[in-house]
């Protein structure tokens, strides 16, 4: 079988390879960090790589103008754009490795030495049109090999080795899975390189950097799989401590309290105590069920039936209003009742005349907004961490709405004028 034929099926298997590993990337719905773009970026440098190579051998000798522009452009890109895509996939395999961790002074004279190494390949391609260095390309379409044809081929392996030592001496050596993982995505292109060098006529660097990079892939998986396990696991640990924290013991004591003197005074208030105390409980364990965000109208009833308690222990002293514009959206469980908590505790709860609790919901700005909002005592912003309570519950809220929801939570207060909390849920 002919050379050209040997490596025109392995590129087709190569640039299938990437093509299917570049739609799996980019259909991914998670939200992409920089070093997933960089991932991205790599592969369609080495699809496109692959693809001008493949081009080249496939034309290579045929006759015809079009047969000769193909080989002539498909060789050159593999050259000229083959260097970025090198180096694409070592910054990629460097960045991966070190996390973003502070780099040991001597590293930017090596990456300088990397990044320098793939400009001179570059102009060694543009300098082969003169010299012929590289390659040439005749008027009948036959391609041959320069004398400097094993040049950019040297240059890769000393840019994979100075990569190398620079995740060597940028990552801790307790480090092991990360070191060996790292060191794998690099052998398999430095192997292929040193095979090159002595059988320079065979293409194998393309697929090897393709294996590397469906490693890369597969690892990359295995580490979101874990992460979304962590997540599910932080996200029921935050429900159970959320549910721990809204059925306190001194809720439940003035709860019931307050039941108990109903049944002396009004019977049909005392059965309505009861049947929106029920509702809150079961609220409450439901809330543990549950993996994923819930309706607005779920939470508010929920919220009402907690606030529908609180208004007979406070009576005229605490007043609701609300103002409700949007009800199509959904959040975490028991998000709002730890803020609308929070004002009747130690807002309108600690005002010496009570106070009245607005609850709004609006679209702005390309997201849904839950306002609640009292004109209690109010707080220091500044002095809040210091004030003895641990605020899990705030916390709580916050953290389960960045990660269900991509959402946030901000709370203004103002000594003497009150408190505002504002839930924002982009639209998606």
């Amino acid at each position: 079988m002919p050379c050209n034929s040997i490596n025109s099926t392995i590129e087709i298997l190569t640039s299938a390879l990437l093509v299917v590993l570049l739609i799996s990337t980019i259909i991914q719905k998670r939200e992409k960090t920089k070093l997933d773009r960089l991932f991205l970026l790599t592969l369609v440098l080495h699809t496109v790589n692959t693809l001008g190579d493949l081009a080249a051998w496939r034309f290579t000798y045929k006759p015809g103008m079009l047969a000769l522009v193909m080989t002539g452009v498909g060789n050159f890109s593999t050259y000229f754009f083959g260097t970025i895509a090198y180096l694409a996939f070592l910054s990629y395999v460097y960045l991966d490795a070190v996390e973003e961790k502070k780099p040991v002074k001597w590293s930017i004279l090596l990456v300088t030495l990397v990044a320098g190494m793939t400009l001179f390949n570059m102009g060694l391609t543009l300098y082969n049109y003169k010299s012929e260095i590289l390659y040439t390309i005749d008027s009948e379409n036959a391609f041959t090999w320069g004398e400097g044809c094993g040049i950019p081929r040297s240059v890769l392996l000393v840019q994979i080795f100075l990569t190398a030592v620079l995740i060597l001496g940028n990552t801790k050596f307790n480090q092991w899975k990360t070191l060996s993982i790292s060191m794998i995505y690099l052998f398999l292109p430095f192997l292929a390189s040193i095979l090159e060098k002595w059988q320079p006529t065979l293409m194998l660097v393309y697929p090897a950097v393709a294996a590397s990079l469906l490693l890369i892939y597969v690892v990359n998986q295995q580490k979101q799989e874990k992460q979304l396990i962590e997540k599910e696991l932080e996200l029921s640990d935050s429900r159970m401590q959320v549910m721990v924290s809204q059925i306190q013991p001194h809720f439940l004591y003035n709860s019931l309290n307050s039941i108990y003197h109903l049944c002396e005074m009004d019977v049909d208030k005392a059965q309505r105590a009861i049947s929106d105390f029920s509702d809150y409980l079961r609220g409450n364990l439901d809330s543990l069920k549950l993996n994923s965000p819930v309706p607005f109208d779920v939470e508010l009833n929920h919220l009402k039936n907690y606030l529908a308690l609180e208004q007979i222990r406070f009576e005229d002293e605490l007043k609701i209003t609300y103002n409700i514009c949007e009800r199509d959206f959904v959040l975490p469980a028991l998000s709002i009742q730890p803020l609308v908590e929070n004002a009747v505790k130690y807002g309108v709860g600690k005002a010496p005349k009570g106070g009245t609790i607005n609850i709004t919901t609006r679209r702005h700005n390309n997201a849904y907004e839950v306002i609640v909002e009292d004109d209690g005592v109010g707080f220091d912003p500044l002095e809040i961490q210091q004030d003895g309570r641990s605020h899990i519950g705030i916390e709580n809220v916050r953290q389960r709405l960045e990660v269900m929801c991509n959402g946030s939570l901000e709370i203004r207060s103002e000594v003497g004028k009150g408190t505002t909390a504002v839930i924002r849920i982009p639209i998606q």
